[in-house]
């Protein structure tokens, strides 16, 4: 923040659905600050994270007047936002690195710059995560059918197991018939 003149600076993620976000880390003067979920209507970031106009973006002044329905900028006094969008390695949307600031955006060549240049290293990291977590939801799906494939069998073992065993008992009884020629009423009262 300090390095570009500018009151906050993070990354966030767009949603599947596209219609917001959530910032996975934000920058107050510095010092970080909890991460907020925003709608991406009414503000900056839709044309950002639009797919057709996937662009850098900035309003170097009267940002809230360009985007009067959006609450981030009246919630926080924004007046000047510069965006870069984050790419997936198709080049479809997964997030917007920004900076945003109280007063004009100085610097703003530079920004650009330096919020160009991040937004690769930044989209790596984040396709990562999100693949982590694809993995260990799998992983956990996968262990949660183990232990349901294990509950099931241990059920089916006890019920098989007294049916099973009044068949093998009866075999046995069979072969005692054969070897002491009793007859089959005499091997039903066994």
């Amino acid at each position: 923040c300090r390095q570009f003149g500018v009151a906050y600076a993070g990354v966030s993620y767009v949603k599947k659905t596209r219609d917001y976000a959530r910032t996975l880390a934000i920058s107050h003067n510095g010092q970080c600050v909890d991460n907020i979920d925003y709608m991406l209507a009414g503000g900056p970031c839709n044309k950002v994270s639009d797919v057709d106009r996937w662009k850098y973006l900035a309003y170097l002044d009267e940002a809230q007047n360009s985007y009067p329905d959006c609450t981030v900028f009246k919630d926080l006094d924004i007046r000047s936002y510069a965006g870069y969008p984050l790419c997936r390695g198709d080049d479809s949307p997964l997030g917007i690195i920004f900076v945003m600031h109280h007063e004009p955006l100085q610097n703003e060549p530079i920004i650009r710059h330096a919020l160009q240049r991040l937004s690769g290293r930044v989209s790596a990291e984040l396709e990562q995560i999100l693949q982590r977590s694809r993995l260990d939801d799998l992983v956990n799906q996968l262990q949660s059918a183990n232990q349901t494939k294990a509950r099931f069998l241990a059920s089916i073992s006890h019920e098989l197991r007294t049916p099973l065993n009044a068949i093998i008992g009866f075999s046995e009884a069979l072969h005692y018939v054969d070897k002491t020629n009793l007859t089959g009423e005499r091997v039903l009262d066994f």
